[in-house]
């Protein structure tokens, strides 16, 4: 997971730009990345904060000959064959012209913004239902996203909207004063309701899970609580035989029930459970 800041204008003071990640940079400890892409009409000013829990250790953003930059913060789960890392193949696709297509049959948990300098184009694409906090600044002579508000507040910026989830947004800024805005759906749902059973959910939630514990070569943890979120989590991963850790903080859970989901995780596939005592 990676968080950014893209200013677009003039070069931003590195000590300005230091202010505006106050907030972000604890949330991607591994390395920060700050850089200046300078062209014809404008300078694009980045900064990068990599959580690295892929191990793949790629900074952002990512260009290509041409000039064109892209930012990526999430996971793509499918298509995925877990050896090209996520944000490299995101990247071929931007090359190709391709990205939007790729993302609407993709699954996954993003936010990303792409530059095109040649063509004056900015787009900020977001996941299904906006897994992942992205906003646009807008300012004279200026642009400004972010993972944070806070980022851009810092730099200055009192235009500020969240990008909603499922959102295609193209932005023309060719004229930094005047930014030609269109915003779209990236999917396009049918929300008729004719299933009468939950079966299909069912199956669709089982896959979820199976994407995302499988995705890292890690260890899956999951918070139990007393509530239906982290049981049917737990049951899922059960069903999936996919080892797991479980831990509950503090007592203000159902204990009953709480004791009664360790007892029956204990003899599947949960390896343990941990209680931690209130914060």
């Amino acid at each position: 997971m990676q968080l950014y800041s893209c200013h677009i204008r003039k070069p931003v003071e590195r000590s300005s730009l230091i202010r505006a990640n106050k907030h972000i940079k604890g949330r991607g400890p591994d390395a920060t990345t700050y850089k200046t892409i300078r062209h014809k009409r404008f300078t694009i000013s980045t900064v990068h904060n990599l959580l690295d829990i892929s191990g793949y250790s790629i900074y952002q953003p990512l260009e290509d000959d041409s000039g064109k930059i892209l930012l990526f913060n999430g996971e793509i789960y499918r298509p995925s064959d877990g050896k090209v890392p996520d944000t490299k193949v995101l990247s071929e696709r931007f090359k190709q012209g391709a990205l939007k297509e790729f993302l609407q049959e993709a699954n996954g948990e993003y936010a990303i913004v792409s530059v095109d300098p040649i063509a004056y184009s900015l787009n900020i694409f977001t996941d299904l239902i906006g897994t992942k906090p992205i906003f646009l600044g807008k300012d004279v002579e200026r642009i400004g996203v972010a993972s944070y508000k806070s980022a851009l507040e810092s730099l200055g910026f009192e235009d500020i909207k969240e990008i909603p989830p499922n959102s295609f947004l193209k932005m023309n800024i060719s004229n930094l004063n005047k930014p030609i805005e269109n915003n779209h759906t990236l999917h396009n749902l049918n929300l008729e309701q004719g299933l009468s059973t939950l079966r299909d959910w069912s199956d669709d939630f089982t896959q979820s899970v199976r994407d995302r514990a499988g995705h890292f070569n890690s260890r899956v943890f999951v918070p139990l609580s007393a509530g239906y979120d982290s049981g049917a989590i737990c049951c899922a991963l059960n069903k999936l035989q996919i080892p797991y850790i479980t831990a509950t903080v503090g007592d203000s859970e159902n204990q009953d029930i709480i004791n009664h989901r360790v007892a029956i995780n204990s003899n599947s596939f949960c390896i343990d459970h941990y209680y931690f005592d209130p914060i």
